[in-house]
């Protein structure tokens, strides 16, 4: 990661566990405080988005560099979906782990809005002075049966 470049890639070449698509979870994107996806001209109707992550920055061996958290919210549409979400936590204090989450979400004006926000929680500059805000590795959005267009 390289962010006096605007580099907000986060990159590894380790191995990750359950998962059969580990080159996936090689890279990620990072903010020191917010990620925002909008998904434009999607037909109204609900969707399905899975968020997947994995921590790559913060190992999990017993050094001191191993003590850094990344805790953010998860808003989708608006709408609260986690708070204080810790993927380290999710994982059992366990990183190179995928875990992913999904959720159900209606799209009512034909645009989707997942934004991950971090909300002063966590680390700021242990193990280094850095950006440790949310992270992800991939997304994904899938229409659930019959979506509708919006007539104006």
């Amino acid at each position: 990661m390289d962010p006096s470049n605007g580099s907000y890639i986060i990159y590894t070449s380790r191995q990750f566990t359950n998962t059969l698509d580990s080159e996936l979870f090689q890279t990620a994107r990072m903010s020191p405080s917010s990620l925002r996806y909008f998904g434009i001209g999607l037909k109204n109707g609900m969707y399905s988005v899975v968020l997947q992550f994995a921590e790559i920055f913060f190992p999990d061996d017993e050094t001191w560099k191993s003590v850094g958290k990344r805790i953010f919210n998860i808003y989708i549409q608006g709408d609260l979906k986690e708070t204080d979400f810790d993927i380290k936590k999710q994982t059992n204090g366990k990183s190179y782990t995928v875990i992913q989450r999904q959720y159900t979400v209606e799209v009512m004006n034909n645009f989707i809005d997942i934004h991950l926000f971090w909300a002063g929680k966590g680390t700021c500059c242990i193990p280094e002075q850095g950006f440790y805000g949310p992270s992800i590795s991939a997304l994904s959005v899938s229409s659930y049966g019959t979506v509708t267009c919006a007539t104006h």
